[in-house]
């Protein structure tokens, strides 16, 4: 779960057996023992993995949002939540960019970029994509 509210997308996850080859040699016993952690960690992988495995990906927002503080340009994201953009918003801030949020609790929209831009979208957004949302100052 910290790894989506921190705007990554969990493709994988597996838990990893415990190294019972290496603490006892590879015998019939440490085999056992591993297929036995194997089928435990089925049941449970927080209480039964030695290690886990996780492949994740940073959400589209995030990778647009770190693009735009690099390179330039301009984002525009309409009800997304706030966890998902959170790191993004805060790199391209320290990258000069001009940012403009609306929340309203649950979604939030947001405008990256140059401050002609934004101003131009941000008009947009209050029309269309916000009608119920106030600006967050």
């Amino acid at each position: 779960q910290l790894f989506e509210q921190c705007g990554y997308k969990v493709e994988q996850l597996s838990g990893i057996p415990a190294p019972f080859p290496k603490a006892l040699g590879l015998n019939p016993m440490s085999r056992l023992l591993v297929g036995i952690n194997r089928l435990l960690i089925l049941l449970s992988k927080g209480l039964f993995a030695y290690q886990t495995f996780l492949v994740a990906r940073p959400s589209p927002t995030v990778d647009a949002l770190l693009n735009i503080a690099l390179h330039g340009g301009c984002f525009l994201g309409i009800g997304l939540r706030i966890w998902d953009i959170a790191a993004g918003i805060v790199i391209a801030r320290e990258a000069g960019r001009h940012v403009r949020l609306w929340d309203d609790g649950t979604l939030t929209h947001v405008v990256v970029g140059e401050a002609d831009d934004v101003g131009e979208l941000a008009t947009l957004v209050e029309q269309f994509g916000s009608m119920r949302v106030a600006p967050v100052t």
